[in-house]
């Protein structure tokens, strides 16, 4: 599987999704990892992902 870290930075996940679904080997998943983002623009994605292929896990912010 390939999974995306994310924390805040909303904007950039749409094209982190495709880039990782666009890839020649397609029986993978994508797991979105969410570090407690707080910004309303990036709740709102991760909210919005429904791809058979995409999960988000959500956590409390923790850090690097």
């Amino acid at each position: 599987g390939i999974v995306i870290p994310c924390f805040n930075h909303g904007h950039l996940l749409h094209e982190a999704i495709d880039s990782a679904l666009a890839q020649t080997y397609t029986n993978t998943s994508v797991v979105i990892v969410d570090d407690g983002s707080r910004e309303r623009r990036t709740i709102d994605i991760l909210d919005s992902i429904s791809h058979p292929r995409c999960s988000v896990i959500r956590s409390v912010h923790r850090g690097p």
